[in-house]
C-alpha cells in the first residue's frame, strides 16, 4: 500500500489538510494491523522506503504549510493624514502617501470611495509601483461635499495577493 500527500497551499484550507492527515494515519494503522495479523515482519528495504517517504512527508508539510505562515503578508500603509487641496466648485484633489511593507506593491488603478462621490478620477496612473519600505503617493481628483467625512480604499497586488489601503479625510472649502 502506498501513501501519497500533495498540498497546494492555494487551493487547500487548513482543516483540509488535517483530514487528510487523519485519513493517511488511519489507512497506515490498518495497514500495519494486517502485516501484524498476517505474522509477517516488513522486510528493511520497505521499512527505509517507508521512512523516507514520512520524512519525505513531513518536510513538504513544513515547506507548504508552516513557511508561508511565519512570513510577513504584504502591506499597504497609509503614512500620516490624507492632503487635501481645493480646486473649485466642490472639487479637491486628494494626496494619499502609502509605504509599502514586506513587499514591493502595485496600484491597479482601483479606488472606491464611501459615501459615494459624484466625480472621481485616479490621477496616478495604474501599474506605478512602491518598492518594499519605501513611500510613494496615490492622488486622485474629484466632486466631494465639503465637511463630509470620506473613507477611501486604494487596491494593489503584490504578486498574487490584491491588498489595499484605507484612509480618511473630511474636505473642506477655504473661506
Amino acid at each position: 500500500m502506498l501513501f501519497v500527500l500533495s498540498i497546494k497551499s492555494s487551493e487547500k484550507t487548513i482543516a483540509t489538510f488535517l483530514r487528510n492527515l487523519t485519513d493517511i494515519c488511519i489507512n497506515y494503522i490498518l495497514f500495519i494491523g494486517e502485516l501484524k495479523m498476517k505474522k509477517r515482519g516488513v522486510s528493511p528495504v520497505i521499512a527505509t522506503v517507508l521512512l523516507i517517504a514520512l520524512v519525505t512527508a513531513a518536510a513538504a508539510i513544513v515547506f507548504l504549510v508552516v513557511i508561508p505562515m511565519l512570513s510577513p503578508s504584504p502591506q499597504a500603509i497609509v503614512m500620516g493624514s490624507p492632503s487635501v487641496d481645493y480646486d473649485a466648485g466642490n472639487n479637491f484633489t486628494i494626496t494619499v502617501t502609502i509605504q509599502a511593507q514586506a513587499a514591493d506593491i502595485t496600484f491597479n488603478g482601483t479606488i472606491t470611495i464611501s459615501p459615494d462621490a459624484m466625480y472621481l478620477n485616479p490621477k496616478t496612473p495604474a501599474g506605478s509601483s512602491i518598492l518594499n519600505g519605501e513611500t510613494g503617493q496615490i492622488v486622485f481628483e474629484g466632486t466631494f461635499v465639503s465637511g463630509e467625512k470620506y473613507s477611501v480604499n486604494i487596491y494593489f497586488t503584490s504578486g498574487d495577493s490584491t491588498i489595499f489601503a484605507i484612509a480618511e479625510f473630511t474636505p473642506t472649502v477655504p473661506t
